[in-house]
């Protein structure tokens, strides 16, 4: 016994010799690669001229967030649908696509609920954004959504580039300070987390330039019960291959449907019998014309022809109403850039005159 307690104690002597040479090696080591983080940043910056390249001067690591971010599912369904639409239309496996991000900012706090397409042409100094279909795509969406503004904007890929900054900048001058958005479209098999990384927006001054970088943000996602159901739907619709399976949503309205298919089909089957009574083809049966009398008694617009014929004129009438509005609403938006337009260029020679 007492050689067993010693050859016990040497072993948990041992064990904590080793795990604290284990812990002071993992602390020697996260120090030598912050190190070198840090070193490379630095090589990064002087070799670029104050630019961001690589990695390390892409991101900023040491940095904390310093806004709260809220993303709602219809950001994510609208960057996936982007970027799936356009791989297929180009039969690229890599396309580069662009948007904006479009939410709120009370304070710190930034949420996220809709997201619209970007227009960008490529030449020899890079990728740039069309402005003027970001401003004119921006008023739409107000004139809907009068609460959400632009917030920054996203694109695909697995992790920040440099050429991601070039965009940023552009972003900077339609707002301050915008978020960035990455969705990596090829995710580890065995992740379990959303493959999308939202980065905030830090300016430092090395030298005398100005130097742009990214730093990551955490972020939740908040739901409202529109948005459950349709991710609902999607999210059981595709979990199969071939889409088997089939959400709540979906069995609804295949139950809603089969039920309207089931009454016209027994509404069309009433009609070819009363017809072929009033035709002589089939004998009078009082009991089955009692029960469709009262049938159709128990139907109020049916009560009278006048009132039926009413609200099927009111209905047709709102309908009417709805699709004139839409289209005077057109029409003075139309006109409304027909006015700046001419107002612009008549205004131009005074004002170059007055000047002069």
């Amino acid at each position: 016994q007492g050689s067993f307690r010693n050859r016990l104690c040497s072993c948990v002597l041992l064990s904590r010799l080793s795990s604290g040479a284990l812990a002071s090696r993992q602390s020697a080591d996260s120090h030598t690669r912050k190190i070198h983080s840090m070193a490379s940043a630095m090589e990064g910056v002087q070799g670029a001229g104050g630019k961001a390249v690589g990695g390390g001067a892409v991101v900023d690591h040491t940095r904390e967030a310093a806004v709260d971010v809220l993303l709602h599912p219809l950001v994510i369904i609208n960057v996936s649908e982007h970027f799936t639409r356009v791989r297929a239309q180009k039969g690229t496996p890599d396309p580069q696509v662009l948007g904006v991000l479009l939410g709120k900012q009370e304070g710190r706090s930034v949420e996220l609920f809709n997201s619209f397409e970007l227009v960008y042409h490529i030449q020899d100094d890079g990728l740039i954004i069309d402005r003027d279909y970001l401003s004119q795509k921006s008023e739409q969406f107000k004139e809907v959504f009068a609460h959400l503004e632009v917030l920054g904007w996203y694109t695909t890929g697995p992790e920040p580039l440099a050429s991601h900054i070039a965009i940023h900048k552009q972003m900077m001058d339609v707002i301050e300070t915008p978020v960035f958005m990455l969705l990596n479209p090829h995710p580890s098999a065995v992740t379990r987390e959303l493959p999308v990384t939202i980065f905030e927006t830090v300016v430092a001054i090395v030298g005398q330039e100005q130097l742009v970088q990214f730093v990551n943000t955490g972020y939740s996602v908040a739901t409202e019960e529109a948005e459950r159901i349709g991710v609902n739907h999607i999210a059981t619709s595709t979990a199969t291959v071939g889409g088997s399976a089939r959400s709540q949503a979906s069995l609804h309205m295949t139950s809603q449907h089969s039920a309207i298919a089931m009454l016209h089909e027994r509404i069309a089957i009433i009609r070819d019998y009363v017809l072929a009574v009033q035709q002589g083809k089939v004998g009078f049966n009082h009991a089955i014309l009692r029960q469709i009398s009262s049938l159709c008694s128990r139907l109020p617009v049916m009560t009278s022809p006048d009132t039926f014929n009413s609200q099927l004129l009111k209905e047709a009438n709102d309908v009417q109403v709805v699709a004139y509005l839409a289209a005077l609403t057109k029409g003075c938006s139309e006109l409304n850039e027909l006015i700046d337009k001419f107002a612009v260029v008549h205004e131009r020679p005074r004002a170059r005159g007055r000047w002069m």
